[in-house]
């Protein structure tokens, strides 16, 4: 039999079939009948140990997290799985005896791990919204800081004032150093029901057309030159 973490099982394969799901096992699939089963939420409650981390890590280390947190379900005794039900073998519901199961294999795990681990449940909303304020206001002191720099490095060597300069870059867009400076432009605040992953990509989206703009004065103070 197949070891039940390998990348993919065949649901089709009656070898790898499981006739009824342990409390260590984790059942895929919407309704009730899967929620409430033992294993699923003994699993919501390992992946609330690891949300704040979860979402205190860059997009780049979240995975990670998914997969420390799927490791440790495989390393429970018995081995935590995570099922999905055969097609064809009646509702997803572990009162159903003609159902059948198979484990879906890491990659699957992972990324039912990542589903659960962004999930805005009521004991971490206030911290995610606290999480936006600060980025935003660390993003916000980078971008004036980027924009004082380049204006002063523009005008040493133009004689130019604030107000007769402009920021180009992100597709052509043009933004006035004044009202970069004072709050506008690309300063702006990410909407308030913005998700981790989401604000993620906004702050990125942002730093790439600060990386624009400060390439754009670069190129234009080396032309002055």
């Amino acid at each position: 039999m197949p070891a039940a973490g390998k990348e993919r099982e065949r649901p089709e394969d009656p070898d790898t079939h499981i006739q009824t799901p342990g409390p260590n096992d984790v059942l895929l699939g919407r309704g009730g009948g899967t929620n409430n089963h033992e294993g699923n939420v003994s699993f919501r409650a390992l992946v609330a140990e690891h949300k704040i981390r979860y979402l205190d890590a860059t997009k780049v280390d979240k995975p990670k997290v998914a997969r420390e947190v799927v490791k440790l379900w495989r390393a429970m005794e018995p081995p935590g799985r995570f099922l999905a039900r055969v097609s064809g073998t009646g509702p997803i519901t572990t009162r159903n005896e003609d159902a059948l199961w198979y484990d879906v294999g890491d990659k699957k795990a992972r990324e039912k791990a990542s589903q659960c681990l962004r999930e805005r449940t009521a004991d971490v909303i206030p911290y995610v919204k606290n999480l936006h304020r600060k980025k935003a206001e660390e993003f916000n002191k980078t971008v004036v800081a980027a924009a004082t720099a380049s204006n002063a490095s523009l005008m040493s060597g133009t004689g130019a004032s604030a107000s007769q300069l402009s920021f180009g870059g992100g597709g052509g867009a043009t933004l006035s150093s004044n009202s970069l400076l004072s709050g506008g432009g690309v300063v702006g605040l990410p909407p308030p029901n913005v998700g981790p992953d989401e604000l993620d990509d906004f702050l990125e989206m942002q730093q790439r057309q600060i990386d624009a703009q400060q390439a754009f004065l670069a190129e234009q103070q080396r032309k002055l030159a």
